[in-house]
């Protein structure tokens, strides 16, 4: 009868430790996130994570949005999820329990992610097609931005191959469509950059704030080599509905080769100045009001002795020397008789 009670008591005392020690291990802060809650955060996190760390060089400052953006989802802070995360590494059944969920899925979404890449062309670049006038674009066709951090811009690189030329010209055609609730100013920004070997890049912008086709163009006036050609499209969102969005659709990137050469470039001739005159050196400049009048001589001017020809001096006679002997004393010379 006593080893009968015995037993019972120890029957009971062990099942009250199993539900206590049950109810014990399925205790949890109000704080930390349930099982399910922890899966969803945790896959959404590493996917962030991935996406951050693919991120060009120059804007890996843009890491710990992707990373709010995940908490701002779910409604939790950094120190929620720091604490749940604090709290199943203590409890490592529920941990492995997890993380076989969030491997499963996250291969998941590898493999769809591969797909999505295969049919846009973006897993690999491709060698670009031959010929005058191509398409080189090779990335997606559609993109929809949205408020969020996350999705609020899309960026793009094309890398050059044996098919780029030199003074080729590039045109990146998008087409833009603001999906609101209701009417009031939009705003979107696109650009795109040429850099090359030597580290200049050729930059262009242009706003976006209505629905239509929207197109930049830059041709390669560089004689390095291009290195890159990237650009993007940031959606400023501007109003309070959080449905507002902006598609871009239409994609194109077209390529076109310049033939020729390059025309010289022309320096214009310096026309003359109006109303200049260029004196002559040789002689002394004539006024040109007024007329060259020719040298006139004085008229009955003796030029070798300059003596008037009708002047009142008498000349000097010439005696006749044959007559001398009778003319003598009958003629007076004109001096003598003075």
């Amino acid at each position: 009868m006593m080893s009968s009670k015995l037993n019972k008591l120890f029957i009971g005392f062990v099942i009250a430790s199993c539900c206590g020690f049950s109810a014990c291990k399925k205790k949890m802060p109000g704080d930390v996130l349930s099982k399910g809650e922890m899966e969803d955060v945790l896959v959404d996190y590493h996917l962030a994570r991935a996406m951050a760390e693919n991120l060009p060089s120059e804007e890996r400052y843009k890491q710990i949005l992707y990373i709010n953006a995940v908490y701002d989802k779910y409604g939790i802070t950094e120190k929620d999820f720091n604490s749940s995360l604090e709290w199943y590494s203590r409890h490592t059944e529920d941990m492995v329990k997890i993380y076989e969920k969030v491997d499963k899925r996250l291969l998941a979404q590898k493999e769809k992610n591969k797909v999505l890449l295969a049919s846009s062309g973006t897993e690999e670049q491709k060698q670009s097609a031959t010929g005058d006038t191509v398409n080189i674009w090779n990335k997606q066709k559609y993109y929809k931005l949205t408020e969020s951090s996350t999705s609020n811009k899309f960026y793009f690189s094309i890398y050059p191959d044996n098919n780029f030329k030199e003074r080729d010209i590039f045109i990146w055609s998008i087409r833009c469509s603001f999906a609101t609730a209701k009417k009031h100013p939009q705003d979107a920004v696109m650009a795109m950059v040429i850099k090359y070997d030597n580290d200049s890049v050729i930059t262009q912008t242009r706003n976006i704030g209505n629905n239509g086709m929207y197109i930049i163009r830059i041709q390669n006036d560089s004689p390095s080599n291009i290195r890159e050609i990237k650009g993007f499209v940031y959606y400023n969102h501007l109003g309070s509905y959080p449905q507002d969005a902006l598609i871009v659709d239409k994609i194109s990137l077209t390529r076109y080769h310049v033939k020729g050469a390059p025309a010289p470039v022309q320096t214009p001739a310096t026309p003359p100045a109006q109303n200049t005159i260029i004196p002559d050196t040789a002689r002394p400049a004539t006024p040109t009001n007024q007329t060259v009048q020719p040298e006139v001589k004085p008229a009955g001017t003796d030029t070798i002795k300059k003596v008037p020809v009708n002047s009142a001096v008498p000349r000097r006679r010439t005696i006749n020397k044959t007559n001398s002997g009778n003319q003598n004393n009958n003629q007076i010379s004109p001096e003598r008789s003075r």
